[in-house]
């Protein structure tokens, strides 16, 4: 009964449509929240976008350089030194597949794990143009899987970049990232843009028990995108081979650890008058080698595994505009397969486990309905099945959302309801006997309420959020036996934040955030309090770009305050070639996270380390375009 009333709601708002104009509408929205972006999401909830001139401006040379100050992502690292924004402090390889990745429209996907976010947390942005983030379940337009944070990615293109560039960067810890890029047009019709760079990513080392713990990684990484203006090409591919930090080992003492990521991404999307369609396929093939001297049976001491991971999506949309609606629907469809070459287990060969493929069958429908020239309700609902070749773990969610939005001369108002539910990536289906789950779990659900009001005026722009979140049957470690089940009680997230953005003038720009966290009902705390806040400041004179950012955070747990202060200058030589110098966590104050120990003989907790995702480090970069 529920999913025929939503129906209901969206079919009988488009058979009332008459003469506003949504467009108009629709585009005063936009204006008023954004004035850079032409490719922003109508109306679809909590956003940030970073223009291209702000990604220069803070010399963000990889994602990390954006998501660690982005609401409400942050950035942290696991157990793999792996991108992994929601990490939990468990040995799990990755739980933040509910944030999803798009470059161009099409997704960067994994077909273990989920969410591109693991590969590509911290890549190269040297064939980013700009950057948006949306957060609170923004839409199904772009969400084949359950989404609470979208991160879409827009690249260069031939037509706006022609010409070649190269830079050069190095840092005081000899870290090097190396990058170059050549756009063009092939002939009349179509633009191309191709990119490749290769990055030494040598970082900040710390010891645990007079261990050495490494993060180091080297990544090559090759872009390449064809665009006639209704069709695009994308050809994305990347090896990473990177020491994995503390892995398995319980006590945080690896005598060995490391891992190699091979992926590739080929997509093709385009557009004929109200259809647009999309198929792509994404392939990874990851090789571990960990080796510890732990004696406890319990622990893990050796793991060797080669496996191999795809993933077929496909979709349909149809687009319908009238004077009051914007409507839009489709059919996705996603076939996940997975296999394990070798894995071995403390020398034991552990066999398979049976399950080699997930299907994601998904429909969705969502609708922007004017109720007034200055008033937009928008509803959407998407169904999906969830089905696994070898497993009872087959799932049917159903996902939901309610949105209003009014205008005034200076005011925006965004009220917003969502219903999320999400079940298990394929490496948690029949785990190996990774003890990692065990047997059938519930649907995680989700609820958010979020109030957010925007004022603007003249050169200043003031935004506030208060959100709540409720989580129901998060998977958690149970007390027991630490493996990953149904969490009894309801998990809420009660947040508020404040944004100021001041441009003081054509090229000077100041922002501001201060927010707040309140997490109640974790298994560890009732009720955890956390304090953020961002300085960031843009300004120009003359040939000089610069470049400041103060991060502040806190919680009731360390209760400790940390600080992440980033400073940059650029020096344009002319336009064509410039030198740019920029430090990161000067202070060597930035937000650690935490990494918990056990001694292997008598199982009791140890003191965990406390390691920031941020190291402290000075970048010389010279670039030249030609």
């Amino acid at each position: 009964m529920r999913k025929i009333s939503i129906y209901s709601i969206l079919v009988l708002s488009l058979l009332n449509a008459k003469e506003i104009d949504i467009d108009g509408i629709l585009g005063d929205i936009e204006k008023k929240t954004d004035l850079s972006s032409k490719t922003k999401l109508e109306n679809s909830g909590v956003s940030t976008v970073y223009t291209r001139d702000d990604i220069t401006r803070m010399q963000a040379r990889t994602l990390k350089d954006i998501l660690k100050s982005t609401y409400p992502l942050g950035y942290t690292e696991n157990r793999f030194a792996l991108p992994d924004p929601n990490y939990m402090g468990t040995n799990h390889p990755f739980v933040s597949s509910n944030m999803r990745i798009y470059i161009d429209d099409q997704e960067i996907t994994t077909g273990l794990y989920g969410s591109g976010i693991v590969l590509y947390g911290n890549m190269d942005l040297s064939p980013i143009d700009h950057i948006e983030v949306y957060s609170g379940n923004p839409t199904y337009e772009f969400s084949t899987e359950p989404t609470f944070v979208l991160v879409k990615l827009y690249s260069k293109n031939g037509e706006k970049d022609a010409g070649s560039k190269i830079s050069a960067q190095v840092g005081n810890v000899k870290d090097s990232l190396l990058s170059a890029y050549n756009a063009g047009e092939i002939n009349k019709k179509w633009s191309y843009f191709t990119s490749i760079s290769q990055n030494n990513d040598v970082r900040e080392k710390y010891t645990s028990h007079n261990t050495e713990l490494s993060r180091d990684q080297k990544v090559a990484h090759m872009f390449g995108s064809f665009y006639d203006g209704n069709n695009k090409i994308i050809i994305d591919a990347s090896t990473q081979k990177k020491d994995s930090f503390v892995d398995q080992s319980i006590d945080a003492t690896p005598l060995d650890a490391n891992m190699q990521n091979d992926f590739l991404h080929i997509g093709y999307n385009g557009k004929y008058d109200n259809l647009s369609y999309l198929i792509s396929y994404d392939t990874l093939n990851t090789r571990t080698d960990f080796k510890d001297d732990t004696n406890s049976s319990l622990s893990i001491n050796s793991l060797q595994t080669d496996s191999n991971s795809f993933a077929i999506s496909s979709e349909l949309k149809y687009n319908y505009a009238t004077d009051k609606n914007k409507f839009i629907t489709g059919l996705k469809y996603r076939y996940k397969g997975f296999k394990y070459n070798q894995f071995l287990k403390n020398n034991q060969e552990v066999p398979p486990s049976g399950n080699t493929n997930q299907t994601i069958t998904t429909a969705f429908v969502e609708n922007q309905y004017s109720l007034k020239e200055n008033s937009i309700l928008t509803t959407g609902v998407s169904l999906s099945s969830v089905q696994n070749n070898h497993s009872v773990q087959n799932d049917d969610l159903l996902m939901y959302r309610l949105g209003h939005t009014y205008t005034t001369t200076n005011f925006v108002f965004k009220s917003i309801f969502s219903h999320i539910e999400s079940t298990l990536d394929p490496y948690l289906v029949n785990s190996y006997g990774m003890q990692i789950t065990d047997g059938k779990k519930d649907i995680t659900q989700q609820n958010m309420f979020l109030e957010d009001i925007i004022y603007q005026k003249d050169n200043n722009k003031y935004d506030f959020i208060l959100s709540l979140v409720k989580t129901k049957n998060q998977l958690l470690p149970d007390d027991a036996n630490r493996l990953l089940d149904n969490y009894e009680k309801t998990i809420e997230m009660k947040s508020g934040l404040f944004m100021w953005t001041h441009e003081y003038s054509k090229f000077d720009k100041l922002y501001i955030t201060a927010g707040y966290n309140q997490i109640d009902n974790m298994p560890q705390a009732s009720i955890t309090k956390q304090y953020q806040s961002t300085i960031r400041n843009l300004n120009t004179y003359k040939e000089f770009d610069f470049f400041n950012e103060i991060l502040y955070f806190k919680d009731s747990i360390r209760k400790e305050n940390f600080y992440d202060y980033s400073a940059g200058v650029i020096y344009h030589k002319t336009d064509d070639f410039s030198v740019s110098l920029k430090a990161t966590n000067i202070l060597n104050k930035a937000q650690t996270t935490i990494y918990s120990r056990t001694n292997p003989t008598t199982l009791l907790a140890e003191e965990p380390l406390k390691i920031s995702p941020i190291d402290r480090r000075i970048m010389l970069t010279i670039e030249y375009l030609f």
